[in-house]
């Protein structure tokens, strides 16, 4: 049975897109009838209950990213002991932070290849934190480098490539698309726009914008900010 590796820097209880995709990754693996190991930081009081095998590293709180949490794996010897038992096939790695730092000694250590997928404008993030240009560019060529190095590079779509692109990474990047459930979407439309047209008190021919994502500035359409008028910005995490 094949064995596989998702390392990422966040992880339930701390939900974002990221995440997501990882708990996808993993549960249609494991449906599969692969095993995978989800490699997350470990969260004070929370207790998993994934259907699939998932170690917890130490972690500390980062506090301008407040909740995001950094993995620390020099204060996991018991994890490490145990990731270097797990007879893996393959490595997945969702960040080129510490979860890629940590999955490419893992799969170094195996002799596996390493798969990484580039998600967002991680540029930006670190701009918010630091606040200066010499130092986030800095750091992005040291991920760049953390790029070259890996096996097989992928991003989620044309854009987020182009963003690679402008770090400054070359190599070879496939394009694949995180996966999405739409079963049975047609059908529950109508029954979504009532429901959604009852809870905002919308007439039926109203158009309404829906936005599926954090409720954070650098996630939302910078538009909104700008012309959306104020009584609405109150509603929006209500209705999310």
């Amino acid at each position: 049975m094949p064995v596989y590796g998702q390392f990422t820097d966040s992880y339930a209880p701390i939900m974002d897109g990221v995440a997501i995709v990882v708990q996808n990754y993993a549960r249609h693996l494991s449906v599969m009838g692969h095993r995978t190991v989800v490699v997350a930081p470990k969260v004070r009081d929370y207790a998993d209950t994934d259907p699939f095998e998932i170690v917890r590293m130490q972690s500390v709180v980062v506090p301008p990213k407040k909740p995001y949490r950094l993995q620390m794996p020099m204060l996991s010897p018991m994890c490490r002991r145990r990731l270097d038992l797990v007879p893996f096939d393959l490595i997945h790695t969702h960040s080129p932070l510490v979860a890629g730092t940590e999955a490419a000694r893992v799969a170094r250590r195996h002799g596996i290849p390493l798969v990484t997928t580039f998600h967002s404008k991680l540029r930006d993030d670190f701009a918010q934190v630091f606040r200066n240009d010499w130092l986030c560019d800095a750091i992005i060529q040291s991920f760049m480098r953390f790029y070259e190095r890996a096996d097989v590079v992928w991003t989620v779509n044309e854009s987020t490539l182009l963003t690679l692109r402008e770090y400054g990474y070359h190599g070879r990047v496939d394009v694949i698309p995180n996966g999405c459930d739409m079963a049975g979407a047609e059908q529950d439309a109508a029954e979504a726009a009532a429901f959604a047209q009852a809870r905002c008190g919308l007439p039926p021919d109203v158009p309404a914008l829906l936005f599926v994502g954090q409720m954070r500035k650098s996630k939302t359409p910078c538009w909104w900010y700008r012309r959306a008028p104020r009584r609405f910005a109150p509603a929006a995490p209500a209705i999310c």
